[in-house]
């Protein structure tokens, strides 16, 4: 049964998701998993733990401002983490991310460091930001989540804008 559901799981991400990693593209998503299988079902989840954290670089207060998302991930545990699925979480239907929510990292060794970048164009809606981070070989972890404020140029708008009615009516 094990085998059927990881079959099944092989074809539909490699189906949907062969263009977001951040391998060489010829590499196929298939051939990776077997060379991967009977190490990653001898380990055991509690020994490779992974630790995440989400940055943005550049304005991102006002509707259409473009920016970058990092989110490092760090192998805190003692195996190599395998195949690991970075999912930007939260993104408003009106926001635009290239090359979609979700990126692969391959391999990342105990102690070691990897990035995944996502560039973002913010549209009118506001939100708070996280990634969720999992390897085959390990749970899930988060990061902490960055609010995305609407502009202080809006609240200003607002705040002058009541003021006025508030005159006016008196």
């Amino acid at each position: 049964m094990k085998k059927l559901i990881f079959v099944l799981f092989i074809l539909m991400l490699q189906s949907t998701v062969a263009q977001t990693f951040l391998i060489d593209d010829s590499t196929n998503v298939s051939e990776i998993f077997m060379q991967h299988y009977f190490d990653i079902m001898s380990q055991n989840t509690d020994s490779t733990r992974l630790y995440a954290q989400i940055e943005l670089k550049k304005e991102y207060d006002t509707p259409g401002d473009s920016f970058i998302i990092f989110v490092k991930v760090k192998n805190i545990g003692a195996h190599t983490a395998r195949l690991t699925e970075i999912n930007l979480n939260e993104i408003p239907e009106d926001w635009v991310i290239v090359s979609g929510p979700t990126k692969f990292i391959e391999e990342i060794g105990p102690g070691k460091t990897k990035t995944a970048k996502f560039y973002a164009t913010r549209g009118n809606e506001n939100t708070e930001i996280y990634a969720s981070v999992k390897a085959l070989n390990t749970i899930t972890t988060t990061t902490q989540v960055i609010p995305v404020p609407i502009s202080f140029l809006t609240i200003i708008l607002v705040s002058f804008s009541l003021i006025l009615i508030t005159y006016i009516k008196k």
